[in-house]
C-alpha cells in the first residue's frame, strides 16, 4: 500500500513540480517559506539554538538572520532537488560550477563517497 501512495505522490505531485521553470520554481519556494518560517514554524526553536551553540558571539538580531537565511536556502534547495527529476544533464551543469574539480576526481578514484 506504501508504494502505491508513493508512486501517486511521485506522478501527481512531485514530477508535475519538476517540470515547472526555475522561475516559477523559485516563486514556490518563496511560499513554502513563509509556510514553514512564519505560519507553522518547522523546528524553528531547535534551528535557533543550534544557531546560538554554534556562534555565540552572535546577537539575538543576528541569530534571527541567520535562521531566516537558512530558511530560505533550504526551501530552494528543497526544490531545486525536484528539479533534477527532469533537468537535462546541459541544463544542470549550466547552473553550477566546480571549483577544484581534480579533489573529486582524487576522492573518485580512491573510491570515497563525495556529496556536494
Amino acid at each position: 500500500m506504501a508504494t502505491f501512495f508513493s508512486a501517486i505522490l511521485y506522478y501527481l505531485v512531485l514530477l508535475p513540480i519538476s517540470y515547472m521553470p526555475f522561475p516559477v520554481l523559485y516563486a514556490m519556494s518563496d511560499f513554502f517559506f513563509v509556510i514553514i518560517y512564519r505560519l507553522f514554524p518547522y523546528r524553528k526553536n531547535l534551528v535557533m539554538d543550534n544557531i546560538r551553540r554554534s556562534f555565540p558571539e552572535k546577537s539575538e538580531e543576528e541569530v534571527k538572520r541567520i535562521t531566516e537565511v537558512f530558511y530560505r536556502h533550504f526551501c530552494d534547495v528543497v526544490f531545486e532537488t525536484l528539479k533534477v527529476f527532469t533537468a537535462s544533464p546541459a541544463e544542470i551543469m549550466g547552473r553550477m560550477k566546480v571549483k577544484n574539480g581534480e579533489i573529486l576526481k582524487e576522492h573518485y578514484r580512491n573510491g570515497k563517497s563525495v556529496i556536494a
